[in-house]
């Protein structure tokens, strides 16, 4: 019988634990480097559409998980993400990303520099990227919003500024 009780003991503080684990909070955003502190807004075309033009600015949201796994909660929060989006054109698009550290996976967070085609996709202005394991994130303007897709992993941002 005091097997089973340390047993059942043992399980549940394994269980409180996880739970606390998962509603820690997710650390920080890392500082931008100074390299890209220089990086201004530009101010857009007039002639650009809406779509495109309201891209500009900097953007913040966590990436949840969106797929199914015995080891992770779909709208599970992974990480902080922010964008700044910092010069667009009719078809291109330059902006800088910035990740927290993944406490999940252990990947550290970071900045770093992307430039995209913009591409017309089923109504939407769309731009990506390729992250450093080879995986596409793909983002688009909606409801005055930044959505984002990864593998397994999808991203709402807020404007910031």
């Amino acid at each position: 019988m005091k097997k089973v009780f340390f047993g059942l003991v043992i399980g549940l503080a394994w269980i409180l634990t996880g739970l606390m684990a998962m509603a820690a909070e997710l650390p920080p955003i890392k500082p931008m480097p100074d390299k890209f502190k220089n990086i201004t807004i530009a101010k857009p075309d007039p002639s650009l559409p809406k779509e495109i033009a309201g891209l500009l600015g900097e953007w913040e949201g966590i990436w949840k998980y969106a797929g199914t796994s015995s080891r992770q909660t779909p709208g599970e929060e992974l990480r902080r993400c922010r964008i700044v989006v910092y010069e667009v054109s009719a078809n291109k698009i330059k902006f800088l990303l910035g990740n927290g550290d993944s406490p999940r996976s252990g990947i550290p967070g970071g900045w770093n520099n992307n430039e995209s085609d913009i591409r017309e996709e089923g109504g939407k202005k769309i731009f990506s990227r390729t992250t450093a394991a080879g995986y596409n994130q793909q983002f688009y303007l909606k409801d005055g919003i930044i959505v984002g897709e990864g593998k397994s992993q999808t991203i709402t941002m807020k404007r910031l500024k």
